[in-house]
């Protein structure tokens, strides 16, 4: 996806998921992130989606995601859910637009979400916090944590050496 996503572990994108004919890529984390969609025979970029809230403000910021984004059918329409920085997020597959969100996550938000009927889980990793939501009714959109949030954990603080992933 080029050279603009590094972070402090390098250059990063998540598990490509393919819907259709798109190859679908959640690029970063670091100082630009992105859902990129791929032409799946031909590689030609169909559309990329900038993703600036959950953009590094420099190169060793402990913040962002490289979650694989997860498909899951819900209310009639294919969602794909990425955890980000602050957010469990649902974007439509075909166009990369947001559907909803939904708040309690941290910086951090490094692992897949996990989805059942009518239930989504998200845990941030490393100790963060999770969150429980109750998957949204069909047209329901934009920022769905006071509607439809489940349950928060707040995850287990941390110094900042058990903060260091490299000690």
């Amino acid at each position: 996806m080029g050279t603009d996503y590094a972070h402090i572990w390098g250059p990063n994108a998540a598990s490509p998921i393919v819907h259709g004919d798109t190859l679908i890529i959640h690029a970063g984390p670091g100082l630009a992130v992105a859902l990129f969609g791929l032409d799946k025979n031909t590689g030609e970029t169909l559309r990329k989606k900038e993703l600036p809230t959950a953009v590094s403000n420099d190169v060793g910021q402990f913040k962002g995601s490289r979650a694989t984004p997860l498909l899951i059918e819900n209310a009639g329409r294919t969602e794909m859910l990425i955890g980000l920085p602050g957010f469990l997020t649902s974007f439509d597959p075909k166009d990369g637009s947001e559907l909803w969100k939904c708040g309690g996550l941290t910086d951090l938000a490094y692992t897949n979400a996990l989805a059942g009927p009518k239930r989504a889980v998200y845990l941030a990793g490393y100790g963060g916090p999770g969150i429980g939501v109750k998957l949204s009714e069909a047209g329901v959109s934009g920022n769905i944590t006071e509607t439809h949030r489940l349950w928060a954990d707040e995850g287990k603080s941390r110094t900042a050496s058990e903060s260091d992933p490299v000690r």
